[in-house]
């Protein structure tokens, strides 16, 4: 598996991300900033997600979902670490910040499974 392969369908506008919280609800937010950053790892900047950065902090499984227009898609399936600050949180602001973002945190999801949906 290489992201890279798939870096199309991560550029298509809307990406979404789920995640578990502590009390098993499931929980999905949309994903306005994200980027490959190797062979199996993604960014994605904390802007205004309510749930998602706690929800990883005790459950670190994710899910990523991304469909171009035509209807066809990848699903990611990874760990998932918070950082709101460091290397990784310079990173996100270095790639996404502008006049309308500004980063308040960093994603970097590990995939271990990709599915192509077609």
């Amino acid at each position: 598996m290489n992201l890279y392969d798939y870096g199309d369908f991560l550029t298509v506008r809307p990406v979404h991300i789920a995640t578990v919280s502590p009390d098993n609800k499931a929980n999905l937010a949309i994903v306005s900033d994200i980027r490959i950053i190797d062979k199996n790892r993604v960014i994605i900047s904390h802007n205004e997600m309510i749930n998602t950065p706690n929800n990883i902090q005790t459950n670190s499984n994710v899910c990523i979902t991304s469909f171009n227009f035509d209807w066809i898609g990848v699903r990611l399936y990874g760990t998932a670490e918070y950082y709101s600050e460091g290397e990784y949180l310079d990173l996100a602001i270095k790639h996404f910040k502008n006049e309308n973002t500004n980063p308040v945190g960093a994603i970097i999801v590990t995939v271990n499974k990709l599915e192509e949906l077609k």
